[in-house]
């Protein structure tokens, strides 16, 4: 098992990476409301925010390294 772990280590860092990416890319949060309104009218259009946690920013570019990661393996096998 170790030796199959070690030979497909490069797949493996690649598939975890694309998991993790899409899983936390579609992880965005939003937020309704008007909150601070500079409009001189009382009137709000119910605007919504759509905006990424810093935790899911940190899990993308966690995300973007294992497949970095995970291609320059199997390129080097490759070779």
């Amino acid at each position: 098992m170790k030796e199959k772990i070690k030979k497909y280590f490069g797949e493996i860092l690649l598939v975890i990476g694309s998991f993790i990416t899409t899983y936390n890319v579609f992880d965005f949060r939003y937020s309704r409301g008007c909150g601070l309104s500079l409009s001189l009218s009382d009137e709000c259009n119910n605007p919504v925010a759509y905006y990424y946690a810093d935790d899911t920013l940190m899990m993308i570019g966690i995300g973007v390294a294992l497949l970095v990661i995970g291609i320059l393996k199997i390129r080097k096998k490759g070779q």
